[in-house]
């Protein structure tokens, strides 16, 4: 009866996860844009919103796999608005030269017309690339935060399937870096739009200002480590059983803030002056 019982918990466990892994397969499908059973009735006569996303024989590995060479391809347009910008900087560095003895004003006239071009050349470019590809990256953000939620209970509910979680870890940190590349390419933030620490009433004992994943701000008696898989800032110390989570921070789940775009909630980190 035990024995019965205990195959009875695995098999609900299994099932869970596979749950689990369908819905990770159906967030990386629809950021893939791949059909809807129901756009095609022909095929599908009785698909209705409800049945999802239609990838075929993909696997959620294979579309991780798809998801990160696809973005590979966004650096090009980062790659086309850095040589854009080198040219229009290779002109302003002929006109200035030139300016200098020129008599010739027609020749002066067709040079700020050539820079007037190439800014506004590289103006379109940036403007197109930002434009088709934040959506994506901010889909990319949410599979990523998602993905991430689903390996931990698959790491709980079944290990047989360690093997195949960290592929799907490798695809994971894969589009990090890729995300990460990309932001640092094409969007900058200015520094009055980074988050900073407010110390306000905080209690003394607390030295540490974090910001979570989520946007949820901390603020930590001792220096906190990273927990990427849970997307926040912890403590072995907390685990270990060697101190209370009240006991180390201050402020949880009072206040949260939206982390601008471009930015790694790692590096929101910074200690008390």
């Amino acid at each position: 009866m035990p024995e019965r019982m205990m195959v009875k918990e695995l098999e609900q466990k299994y099932n869970a996860m596979e749950q689990e892994l369908y819905e990770v397969e159906q967030i990386l499908g629809e950021a893939l844009s791949y059909p809807r059973y129901c756009d095609d009735p022909k095929s599908f006569p009785d698909a209705t919103e409800a049945d999802g996303i239609c990838v075929g024989e993909m696997t959620p590995a294979a579309l991780a796999e798809q998801m990160a060479k696809e973005y590979a391809l966004l650096s090009e347009h980062g790659i086309r608005f850095f040589m854009k910008g080198t040219e229009a900087s290779s002109l302003v560095t002929s006109l200035n030269q030139e300016k200098k003895d020129f008599n010739d004003l027609a020749r002066l006239f067709e040079k700020q017309n050539e820079l007037l071009k190439t800014t506004q050349e590289l103006l379109q470019l940036r403007e197109k690339a930002v434009a088709k590809h934040e959506a994506q990256v901010r889909i990319i953000e949410e599979v990523i935060r998602a993905v991430t939620g689903k390996l931990n209970t698959a790491k709980e509910t079944a290990k047989v399937k360690d093997s195949y979680i960290e592929r799907l870890e490798h695809h994971l940190d894969q589009l990090v870096d890729l995300a990460s590349r990309f932001n640092r390419m094409v969007y900058e933030v200015p520094d009055e739009k980074m988050p900073k620490a407010e110390w306000g009433d905080v209690p003394p004992e607390f030295v540490w200002w974090v910001v979570d994943a989520d946007g949820e701000v901390k603020y930590w008696a001792i220096k906190p480590e990273i927990d990427k898989a849970a997307g926040m800032w912890w403590h072995d110390d907390i685990h270990n059983g060697n101190a209370e989570f009240s006991e180390l921070t201050w402020g949880s789940g009072e206040k949260y803030i939206e982390i601008p775009f471009g930015i790694d909630w790692r590096t929101l980190i910074s200690r008390r002056p």
